[in-house]
């Protein structure tokens, strides 16, 4: 084989190695392709029937159900878009709520010193017209005059407070401040109080700035009904929700809010102990019965209201040999009944000839008299029936 041949050869060879390379680097190039292009149709498959199950099937469901899913927000307001429940709305309910919450006691020196152990409780200032409740049986120890109140939000000495009513079947007090420009409540509208509603208790007894005390729950029930007496003596009904947010001593006379920071009721420890059971830790008077019996004081407009001048309660027979009257615990100084021998411990059963059973039945029947009035009462001491006549006189 010459030269020429070899070479040729050689040439022809080295074209097949070429062209061999060629056509499988093609080959691989169109492989990659194919499995690209089947990657890229299964994540479009995908996000579209993603898209689908979400918008149409589920989107659907979650529309009937009320839920909303909101963004994320940077906002520190409460809003109506912002009802989450985390640590920074939880606090800015708080520190809304706290401006229009109150300490009270009977002296100014407690509140001044932010001793607990001269402090009474907590209440709420309820309107703009300066009107403010707490717990009865927060004060039932205590003579009603001369009360003080500090308010959270300002940083001024103690204020005093008139006593209005009380009521001992709602477990209320109503007190009165000169009007100002002191914040208050808002109250939610019945409609809006459902079960399973998620609610904080807030309390602040001491008074003062970053000194609540907040515990967290859902409402149990808002279906349990119980009865009053109102101040003409006629029974009324009111609701008592109940949740199981903790509602303790220092909570006690503070309120019940929703999400949105609206008052939907008034905690009571004392009907606490009484409604409870298990999976109950609290007991409020709705904030709607409560604004409807403040309101109805305003309406009343008497002058000038007669008391018989003593500090007591309701006692159960159980207690007394079967005696069902109202308790006697103090008698105030230069009142109608330390006129007369009626003394603490004795238990008042008839007024006016009608039986009393609780206090609530006094105060209605003493509303319907006039200062200066004379009346009968009947008490019961340690197993004697004694009969008095006594000259009503003003409430102190």
């Amino acid at each position: 084989m010459n030269k020429e041949t070899k070479e040729s050869e050689e040439y022809r060879e080295s074209l097949g190695e070429i062209n061999f390379k060629n056509r499988r680097i093609r080959r691989n190039m169109k492989y990659a392709i194919k499995v690209s292009t089947l990657i890229f149709i299964a994540v479009v498959s995908g996000a579209l029937s993603s898209y689908y199950i979400i918008e149409y099937k589920y989107g659907k469901l979650i529309r009937n159900r009320d839920v909303i899913i909101r963004p994320i927000t940077s906002k520190t307001e409460i809003n109506q878009g912002n009802y989450e429940v985390n640590r920074e709305n939880i606090g800015l309910i708080n520190d809304k709520i706290s401006e229009s919450l109150v300490a009270i006691s009977e002296t100014e020196e407690p509140l001044i010193n932010g001793d607990m152990n001269g402090i009474l409780g907590t209440g709420v200032i309820f309107d703009s017209d300066g009107y403010i409740v707490t717990n009865r049986s927060l004060l039932k120890d205590v003579k009603k005059k001369n009360l003080y109140v500090k308010l959270g939000s300002h940083a001024s000495k103690p204020i005093e407070a008139e006593f209005i009513a009380e009521n001992e079947g709602l477990d209320l007090v109503v007190l009165k401040i000169s009007k100002g420009n002191f914040p208050y409540v808002t109250i939610a509208e019945p409609k809006d109080v459902k079960i399973g509603d998620i609610v904080i208790a807030i309390g602040n007894p001491l008074g003062e700035e970053s000194t609540s005390f907040v515990s967290l729950g859902i409402i149990s029930s808002n279906l349990r009904r119980s009865k009053y007496l109102d101040q003409q003596g006629k029974e009324k009904i009111y609701k008592v929700l109940t949740t199981d947010a903790n509602i303790n001593l220092y909570n006690s006379g503070g309120v019940l809010v929703n999400m949105k920071g609206e008052v939907i009721g008034m905690n009571s420890l004392h009907l606490s102990k009484e409604f409870i059971n298990d999976g109950i830790n609290g007991a409020a008077v709705s904030a709607n019965d409560v604004k409807r019996f403040v309101d109805s004081l305003k309406s009343t407009n008497i002058p000038e209201r007669a008391s018989l001048g003593f500090t007591g309660g309701s006692i159960k027979p159980a207690h007394t040999q079967g005696i069902q009257g109202v308790y006697v615990q103090e008698v105030v100084a230069g009142g109608a009944l330390d006129s007369i021998d009626v003394k603490p411990t004795d238990i008042i059963i008839e007024f006016q000839d009608n039986k009393v059973k609780t206090f609530d039945e006094l105060t209605a029947l003493v509303n319907s008299c006039k200062v200066g009035d004379e009346v009968k009462i009947k008490v019961w001491r340690n197993g004697e029936i004694l009969n008095f006549n006594v000259k009503l006189s003003p409430r102190k």
